[in-house]
């Protein structure tokens, strides 16, 4: 969990964009799940069931406005 924290201490600081496998390391380890939508789009779904839809830039890369989106949620739970 220790390079869970870190990256979650790196996205809290809300940077312009982040690497989908940083967010995949944090949110598997929150317990979430991941999905695959339709191309770039990705499905992450949070342990109290609640969707969220994001876009990869270059199927890496997630960008601010849906790192707000992942943080408002993470702070909720």
């Amino acid at each position: 969990m220790p390079n869970a924290d870190r990256i979650l201490e790196r996205l809290r600081r809300l940077p312009p964009e982040m690497r989908f496998s940083e967010l995949e390391t944090l949110l598997t380890a929150l317990g979430w799940e991941i999905s695959h939508g339709k191309s770039s789009h990705l499905m992450l779904v949070s342990p109290k069931r609640s969707t969220i839809t994001i876009a990869l830039v270059k199927g890496r890369r997630v960008k601010r406005f849906y790192l707000r989106k992942i943080l408002d949620e993470i702070e909720i739970e």
